[in-house]
């Protein structure tokens, strides 16, 4: 069994391997936008800090319409404590190639041992 101490070691360990940063955004509702002319989203802010982004190799494949595209799906891993929900907006902060802009959350991984919240995250 792991102890409590343990746990915060490994904890931080994860945090220590964390290069990336993001902020993770809830929709919050909608609003009248003037400029747009159009009804759009309202974020509120559900974390921003640490994190480590992967973009794991997807095999190239080809749509209906025969274009050739790479599947795009991040792995996100933030510090524990951290409760995102599936279609969340995360933005990776600074440029990463090959990373959108914005990926929203498809998925969050059920650890067995909670030492940091893991997310495959996806571009729409």
């Amino acid at each position: 069994m792991i102890t409590a101490g343990e746990l915060e070691e490994m904890r931080a360990d994860q945090v220590a391997l964390m290069f990336d940063a993001v902020v993770i955004d809830r929709k919050a509702g909608t609003h009248w936008d003037e400029e747009e002319q159009a009804t759009v989203p309202t974020w509120d802010p559900v974390y921003s800090g640490a994190a480590r982004v992967a973009l794991p190799h997807g095999t190239p494949i080809v749509t209906a319409s025969g274009e050739l595209v790479v599947p795009r799906t991040a792995m996100v891993t933030v510090p524990h404590g951290t409760v995102p929900d599936v279609g969340d907006r995360v933005k990776v902060v600074g440029p990463r190639p090959g990373v959108p802009e914005y990926v929203w959350v498809q998925a969050v991984e059920a650890a067995a041992i909670p030492t940091a919240c893991r997310m495959a995250c996806g571009a729409l």
